[in-house]
């Protein structure tokens, strides 16, 4: 019994490194703020307040609800259960705790670079924008009244067809925002509400003073305040920040704050990739490091669990020292996106042509337009050079296996696939594979490489066992 335990417990020790890991990391990242202030709140740092209480919460290992603790404590309090039992249970209450704090992390993450790349498109697209947000507006041909509350330098759908376009030339490349609008003026204009309208900048006026009573209470964010003596609605900081709307004096101040997270973030990343060696967070990124983040990614028991893992190791590929480059990479999967495929793989082949020849993550993007655009040749020669440099990238795999299939090379494509699926057992190639090792056999090809022996069944996602 004692054995037992004893080979059970590294495993759980496991987890709780990484847990405390990541906590540590947060705790970094909580420290970028206080190094400028301690009174976020006080000061009226509402965006740096924010996200203060999010790292501070994940620094102290505070991510559970209180649902969440009352049953692992009533799991952990089961006097009927065995010693066995009780270490299994233990084991899935680390799982469980691991998953939460990468989750946050990743979502403070993923947010945080949302927040900057946008604000970077907004300070160099504004001098094109004449609604800033908050401005109550009103459409030139429906009449509807409403009040902005995003906006896009240019659209971001098809609007080829849309009938108030047609007498507007080069629509498509005109700002457009996302309005609220009164839901009076829509039933008089459409004959029922809406809950919001997408309109090209071509299409809009401001309201004149009088009518900027609006019926919007139902669709419109509370944290948007009306100020009547501009007769504007304030929006909150994080969409100003995002915008790059005004913040007042502590404008700079909140930037440079944000973007030294932002920074402190990329160097964790590189440390796991293991290109950082001077960053402060070197013991951590060794704990965390990315053998070990897929070793947890193989061994995690549901999908939700899964994309937490495989997302937190996808933004760990698109790191880069450079931030404009990065910024670059991000331009790119915005066209990519949008259905933009061959502006965004322009993109890309300025990345890897003009800037860093071995950023392996805009070959992995490029390698996904090629596909897109139909050109198989230069997408495997992309997806190849992803795996040559980074052999861990299981996207690059993927993708590679799939347009060997599509080449009709399906010994290659088993080959690809299988690495894929060994790298992330989720992987959605997972029944390709399968597909393709059935086509082999019934073509009577040389089926060396395709028996379902006990390797290819470990290489079968969880959900499909």
């Amino acid at each position: 019994m004692d054995g037992g335990n004893d080979a059970a417990t590294p495993v759980v020790v496991e987890y709780e490194k990484m847990t405390t890991a990541v906590q540590t990391v947060a705790s970094q990242l909580e420290r970028c703020i206080l190094n400028v202030t301690s009174c976020t709140e006080a000061r009226g740092l509402t965006l740096l307040a924010s996200f203060q209480h999010r790292l501070s919460s994940l620094a102290k290992g505070d991510v559970e609800t209180m649902e969440e603790r009352l049953n692992a404590s009533i799991v952990s309090n089961d006097d009927d259960a065995s010693s066995e039992e009780m270490q299994q249970r233990q084991q899935q209450r680390q799982s469980k705790l691991l998953m939460a704090h990468l989750r946050s992390l990743l979502y403070v993450t993923l947010e945080l670079l949302e927040l900057l790349w946008q604000r970077r498109i907004a300070m160099q697209r504004k001098h094109d924008i004449q609604f800033p947000l908050g401005s109550i507006v009103r459409h030139t041909k429906y009449k509807f009244r409403g009040v902005v509350v995003a906006w896009d330098p240019k659209a971001a759908v098809d609007v080829t067809n849309w009938d108030g376009l047609q007498d507007i030339t080069g629509a498509a490349d005109m700002p457009f925002y996302h309005v609220i609008p009164d839901q009076n003026d829509c039933i008089d204009a459409f004959g029922s509400e809406r809950p919001f309208r997408y309109v090209c900048q071509a299409n809009l006026e401001l309201c004149p003073h009088h009518q900027c009573i609006l019926d919007v209470d139902d669709h419109l964010d509370p944290e948007w305040k009306l100020d009547t003596d501009e007769w504007i609605y304030q929006p909150p900081d994080d969409l100003k920040f995002k915008y790059g709307e005004s913040l007042g004096g502590d404008e700079e101040l909140i930037e440079s704050c944000m973007k030294d997270i932002k920074n402190t973030i990329t160097q964790f990343q590189l440390g796991i990739r293991g290109e950082d060696h001077d960053s402060a967070l070197k013991d951590v990124t060794e704990i965390l490091s990315l053998d070990k983040l897929l070793l947890l990614l193989q061994s995690t028991n549901s999908m939700e669990d899964a994309i937490v893992v495989e997302e937190t190791i996808k933004e760990i590929f698109k790191a880069h020292s450079n931030e404009e480059i990065r910024y670059l990479l991000d331009d790119g999967i915005a066209e990519l996106l949008r259905g933009n495929h061959e502006r965004a793989r322009g993109i890309f082949l300025e990345i890897v042509k003009l800037h860093d020849p071995s950023y392996y993550e805009a070959w992995n993007k490029l390698a996904t337009c090629h596909y897109m655009l139909g050109d198989m040749v230069p997408s495997m020669e992309a997806a190849q050079e992803v795996v040559r440099v980074q052999p861990q990238h299981f996207q690059a795999f993927n993708g590679l296996g799939l347009v060997q299939y599509d080449c009709r090379q399906y010994q290659h494509a088993i080959d690809s696939f299988r690495k894929s699926v060994k790298l992330d057992p989720w992987s959605p190639v997972s029944s390709r594979l399968a597909v393709c090792i059935d086509l082999v056999k019934s073509l009577d090809l040389d089926t060396e490489d395709t028996q379902t022996d006990e390797a290819s069944e470990e290489g079968t996602a969880p959900y499909e066992k």
